[in-house]
């Protein structure tokens, strides 16, 4: 796959990120995928978003019309600086959830 520059980069999500600073993803065998990422949100929407519940809510990140994760917030934190929110997320893949449900099935049926 070509590198990516952060113009690239699209983040879907409950809030609207204006630049995005940084961004790591991890993709190992056997493990589920993780991402980090840290940016600025506009003082208006982290006003409105230091309020609301986003850990468990679904992510998507996107490049070039192609997704590069979708998956669930696991961590998010809002920072207020000058006028700007700073904002970081992590999230884990959507086969998190898949694996959760199997475990509790599985555990079910033991009892």
């Amino acid at each position: 796959m070509p590198q990516l520059t952060q113009g690239d980069l699209q983040i879907h999500c409950a809030i609207p990120i204006t630049d995005i600073h940084k961004f790591y993803m991890k993709i190992q065998k056997s493990t589920h995928a993780i991402f980090y990422m840290e940016g600025t949100v506009s003082e208006k929407i982290g006003a409105d978003a230091v309020l609301q519940p986003l850990a468990g809510t679904s992510v998507m990140v996107g490049a070039n019309n192609r997704i590069l994760f979708a998956g669930l917030l696991k961590e998010v934190q809002l920072t207020y600086e000058g006028s700007r929110y700073h904002i970081s997320l992590s999230g884990i893949s959507s086969t998190d959830q898949l694996d959760h449900n199997i475990k509790t099935e599985v555990s079910k049926t033991h009892l």
